[in-house]
């Protein structure tokens, strides 16, 4: 499950989401000043989140958070810094994470990974390869996103190809976010297909708590049984 909060709201009110077990994502725009008690406790399966440097937040908003704490640890303190800091001289990772609230377009995406400079014979901006805070690369972020555009994905297949068989820090690639969310036919067969052409001999691991419906979602795209 994927939420967003509408780029109106600036606060997020106490236990608005509390032990909300199936939500996955979260997009929080960066005109959100208070993240209120309890927002988000309970939420175990929580992994998608960023929060910008000037968010009051309240205590506990991420007790519980299973799946966070296994890899910012169990400190309040430490999630909420991990959280801030995930986007770190990330550019790409940053637009993609927030590109439901700013509208953001193929060409800006494309400006973005292409460097102004050549830097060793190549134009292509290097941060598209490399993982946030959580492990996770743009095509990640993008895949748990609630707005979902084919085009996108093409520009970072095709630039960033790497990107479609690297694991995040729970050991998940970003087909596997696609498929567990509800992201359109056409874009799961699109990453589909971009595995079996680029990546021919991958094999996609199912043994994920998440993942006991993947197998035959990911058959009706192959062929496979």
């Amino acid at each position: 499950m994927q939420f967003r909060f509408p780029p109106q709201v600036t606060t997020i009110s106490e236990y608005v989401l509390s032990d909300c077990q199936a939500l996955l994502s979260v997009e929080i725009s960066e005109s959100i000043g208070r993240i209120e008690l309890e927002a988000f406790e309970g939420c175990a399966s929580l992994r998608n989140i960023a929060i910008a440097d000037n968010v009051f937040i309240a205590s506990n908003v991420f007790g519980r958070c299973a799946d966070l704490r296994k890899v910012l640890g169990y400190s309040a303190t430490n999630i909420a810094q991990g959280l801030r800091q995930r986007f770190d001289n990330l550019p790409i990772h940053k637009m993609i994470y927030y590109q439901s609230y700013n509208n953001m377009t193929v060409e800006q995406l494309n400006e973005a990974t292409t460097m102004k400079k050549r830097v060793l014979g190549s134009n292509l901006n290097p941060s598209g390869n490399l993982q946030d805070g959580l492990g996770m690369t743009p095509l990640h972020i993008l895949a748990c996103s609630t707005v979902q555009n084919l085009e996108l994905y093409k520009v970072l297949v095709t630039k960033y190809p790497e990107n479609l068989i690297t694991e995040d820090r729970w050991g998940a690639v970003p087909l596997l976010y696609i498929l567990w969310g509800d992201a359109p036919d056409e874009i799961v067969q699109f990453l589909v297909e971009s595995y079996k052409s680029i990546h021919p001999n991958y094999e996609l691991d199912y043994n994920c708590r998440r993942g006991k419906c993947t197998t035959e979602h990911y058959s009706n795209f192959t062929g496979d049984t």
